[in-house]
């Protein structure tokens, strides 16, 4: 699992990679509608819960659910987002996705109402140290980094 290049969503990146924040990336639950018709009337700690690795558990969105959702309620612990937003769509649960993932899956309704207040966490783009002066990587990230901040409307929430 090699890389010259990370783009992580993370409050704070491994301290062995440098790089910057590009901007915050905006979260929130959501399901389907399959799921919430077969879940009427639940409260949030009733729904079942699809969660995302370990690495998310120190971000806004991870403290969210470690202080709101019992671990009994999680049902599911995918690894990336994409896995969740799937399960999520095909009616397994509620999960708490990048919102930019929710508006490009018609199946997925978002659940505003759930959220105490609004979760975002930063999207970084890093880099090993080593690579920090090899020109490839550098254009890369320079590149990368303009395209990513132009976008920053449809992640951003």
């Amino acid at each position: 699992m090699e890389a010259d290049v990370s783009i992580r969503p993370s409050d704070a990146p491994p301290e062995h990679f440098i790089g910057r924040r590009i901007f915050n990336l905006a979260f929130g639950a959501c399901s389907s509608h399959k799921y919430l018709e077969l879940n009427a009337g639940h409260k949030r700690d009733g729904y079942a819960w699809l969660t995302v690795s370990d690495g998310m558990s120190a971000s806004s969105p991870g403290r969210w659910l470690d202080a709101f959702i019992p671990p009994g309620r999680r049902v599911l612990r995918a690894d990336p987002f994409i896995a969740a937003a799937e399960a999520c769509r095909l009616g397994r649960g509620v999960a708490m996705l990048p919102k930019a993932y929710a508006v490009r899956m018609p199946d997925l309704v978002p659940l505003d109402h759930l959220m105490v207040a609004p979760h975002a966490t930063g999207l970084w783009l890093l880099t090993h140290p080593d690579m920090r002066n090899n020109l490839r990587a550098r254009a890369f990230l320079d590149f990368v980094g303009k395209q990513l901040s132009k976008e920053k409307k449809h992640f951003a929430g």
